[in-house]
């Protein structure tokens, strides 16, 4: 249910910012908005002394939630973050770019809310996967496959 009511919370910051200003300004101010408050929330509630400190869990020799993590898994965490998460976000922006009806000016807002929104759940799916290799793969393919059209449109085969 938080999850939700988070993401209503979003949806409606979105709408009010747009509908205020221009969607394009709205669009990143509605979700910046939104993340600002809910940092003060997590300052608020003291939740970020957890990751400063280790429980006592972790000090006495269980290694399961603040496991160091291995080279591997790290790389793949970057490669996710830096380079594919971003990737995707632009093949989900073309794709809508390319592909939505409407207006030019309808199309650009939908392709960046798209970007925005397919950027931030990568970014997040990349960097707390248990299995990062996984998740990488995954991400790549699923980029690829929404590039697709746009690699076929830019071919002329539309």
């Amino acid at each position: 249910m938080p999850v939700l009511l988070g993401w209503a919370f979003i949806c409606l910051s979105l709408v009010l910012w747009s509908t205020a200003y221009h969607p394009i300004v709205g669009i990143p101010f509605g979700v910046l908005a939104v993340m600002v408050i809910a940092l003060g929330f997590i300052v608020r509630n003291g939740d970020w002394r957890g990751v400063l400190h280790r429980p006592e869990a972790a000090r006495a020799g269980s290694a399961e939630p603040y496991a160091s993590p291995s080279w591997p898994g790290v790389a793949a965490r970057s490669l996710a973050a830096l380079i594919v998460a971003p990737a995707a976000g632009m093949c989900a922006g073309l794709l809508m770019w390319l592909w939505m009806p409407g207006h030019e000016a309808t199309r650009f807002v939908w392709a960046v809310f798209g970007f925005v929104v397919v950027f931030a759940v990568a970014q997040l799916w990349g960097l707390s996967a248990r299995r990062p290799w996984r998740a990488l793969g995954l991400m790549s393919a699923a980029g690829f496959v929404s590039a697709l059209p746009t690699l076929l449109t830019a071919g002329g085969l539309r």
